[in-house]
């Protein structure tokens, strides 16, 4: 054939294929798929040429039945052309007479030369989700008259799975399980399909509302999940763990938490390759390396491994890289003599201090946003100090004796003056021969976001919150420390319980904040700053960012953690 309108019109196809396809509603999206992948030869090859170009018009426009009838014309006159047997099959499907359409693409498929199997292998497996999904949805409508919810539910999300365009399908599913068979979690894992590969974005911008609606049911069991796999990591079972994170993602793929315990996992392995691509979702995923840091296992091989430094390096640069590496080599946890607060050291980083002007709740006091780096080395209390602890101090005359609760036991945080919090810390350096001292304000809020930018350690997300801590939502009360789940420095209590004094005197902005992670100190002081809300006060006061103007007084009674540095 040498029509030179023709092979224009054919070297134009093999550059890409038309918009016009992408425009046919009525084309199913699987069957559009596998059109828009035909290769330019399909068509280039023989003399049929110009009748199967009719026929693929015909097939973009939907009009079925008159593309068979052309194809069937030209199969007449040459019935071993793969091709022609191609597009039958392709007019077939669009008129979901599968059987028909399997037997003719069979055919093409046996016909066909090397170099275009493989489009014709797309076109069955098209044809086989398509029967499929037309199969299941029709099942799925049955199963539901019947009663059969499970049935039902199972049937719709089989016919969303194994067609994207079918969307209500995906819907009607999600509702059975919510509403029906009373599974939320189903429903969330439905829609979580919907909203990754929905055809329509419609479809899955529904799905993302519809998945904020159901927050509330699902985020305590993504973080009872994450919670056992820690436990399972931590104790050697990692099996059971992956499980528990993969059950964990299919709720929130996207979920900090989640994929924080997934790098953890992939760090106690020996395949580094995978361990790389860890860090990297991270990085994609806008999650601090200072977040991570501390879940990777103590050993000294991390200086060893040139991709690790690298990265490092090209996060904050070679000084950094060497610091954290002489991190991971040291022990996490420490505890200087048996009457001492556990201190648990902290990765060297940076943060951004203070609230965006967006944040809910936000006090004027919070800005302007500072970046500060803290570039030393230092370990904070596990837990705030409590009526224990300094009662240690108390017996062995170093710190004034303080009347607390006489219902409280132990564990409770104390409540004491600032001249007080400085004495038991004072005391605590000359005992041990180590440097203790108080927080600064800029450490503290570094310790309780530890690594991330949200309102709170853990996000956002205000359903949860009791969770991590002790406040007004939950009790209006103090309670012993440790009993909520740490924050990812591992340190407890950073939210509610008791409020923390902190080094800073207050300045009613941070114009004048130094960046390098110490405390506002002037010649002249009247008030001081305590962090982390308490149990008698609203979530919005135990935000990561938000301050507490404190003025010094022997009766006004707060607690406080301790920082240790080395000598």
């Amino acid at each position: 054939m040498n029509n030179p309108k023709a092979n224009a019109a054919l070297k134009a196809r093999s550059k890409g294929p038309s918009t016009r396809f992408a425009q046919r509603a009525a084309l199913p999206a699987l069957l559009l798929a596998v059109f828009l992948a035909v290769p330019a030869l399909v068509l280039a090859q023989g003399g049929n040429g110009p009748v199967l170009q009719r026929v693929e018009l015909l097939i973009s426009r939907g009009e079925y039945v008159e593309a068979l009838a052309a194809v069937r014309s030209a199969s007449a006159q040459a019935p071993k052309d793969y091709r022609v047997r191609y597009y039958s099959g392709m007019a077939l499907l669009g008129l979901q007479r599968f059987s028909e359409a399997r037997a003719e693409a069979e055919t093409a498929l046996a016909l066909a030369p090397d170099e275009a199997k493989a489009s014709v292998r797309r076109l069955l497996s098209t044809i086989d989700l398509q029967s499929a999904s037309i199969t299941a949805e029709a099942d799925a409508e049955a199963a539901f008259a019947a009663g059969l919810n499970g049935r039902a539910a199972r049937l719709f999300a089989q016919a969303f799975e194994a067609d994207p365009s079918k969307s209500n399908s995906g819907f009607k599913a999600a509702d059975i399980f919510l509403t029906g068979l009373a599974q939320p979690v189903d429903a969330v894992k439905i829609l979580r399909k919907i909203e990754a590969n929905a055809a329509n974005l419609s479809d899955r911008v529904k799905a993302t509302n519809e998945l904020k609606k159901l927050a509330p049911v699902y985020s305590p069991i993504v973080l009872e999940l994450v919670g056992q796999a820690r436990s399972l990591i931590d104790a050697g079972n990692q099996a059971e763990a992956k499980q528990r994170i993969s059950d964990a993602q299919a709720l929130a793929p996207s979920s900090r938490d989640v994929l924080i315990q997934q790098l953890r996992l992939a760090a106690l392995g020996d395949k580094n390759e995978l361990l790389e691509a860890a860090f990297m979702s991270l990085s994609k995923s806008r999650i601090s390396f200072e977040s991570v840091i501390p879940v990777l296992p103590r050993a000294e091989h991390w200086s060893k491994q040139a991709w690790f430094i690298q990265l490092l390096e090209d996060y904050q640069g070679v000084e950094y890289s060497r610091k954290v590496v002489d991190y991971l080599n040291k022990p996490r946890e420490l505890k200087d003599c048996e009457e001492c607060p556990e201190v648990v050291a902290l990765p060297p980083g940076r943060f951004v201090m203070g609230s965006p002007a967006s944040e809910i709740g936000r006090d004027k006091d919070e800005g302007p946003q500072r970046t500060i780096r803290i570039d030393y080395e230092i370990a904070v209390g596990k837990y705030e100090v409590t009526i224990r602890d300094y009662g240690a101090c108390v017996l062995a005359a170093g710190c004034r004796s303080v009347v607390q609760d006489a219902t409280a036991h132990g564990h409770i945080p104390v409540g004491v003056s600032l001249d007080d919090a400085k004495q038991y810390v004072a005391w605590l350096s000359r005992k041990t021969g180590r440097k203790y001292r108080l927080l600064s304000e800029a450490e503290w809020e570094y310790a309780a976001r530890a690594g991330n930018n949200a309102q709170w350690s853990f996000g956002d997300d205000q359903n949860i919150l009791a969770n991590f801590g002790w406040v007004k939502l939950n009790s209006e009360s103090l309670q012993p420390v440790g009993g909520k789940i740490a924050n990812s420095f591992g340190l407890h209590d950073m939210i509610g319980n008791r409020s923390e004094l902190v080094e800073d005197c207050y300045h009613p902005d941070y114009s004048v904040q130094p960046s390098d992670g110490s405390s506002y100190r002037p010649p002249s002081c009247s008030t001081h700053v305590s962090r982390g809300g308490a149990s008698h006060l609203d979530p919005v006061r135990s935000r990561s960012a938000n301050r507490i103007e404190h003025e010094p007084s022997p009766h006004k009674l707060d607690g406080f953690r301790i920082a240790r540095l080395p000598n």
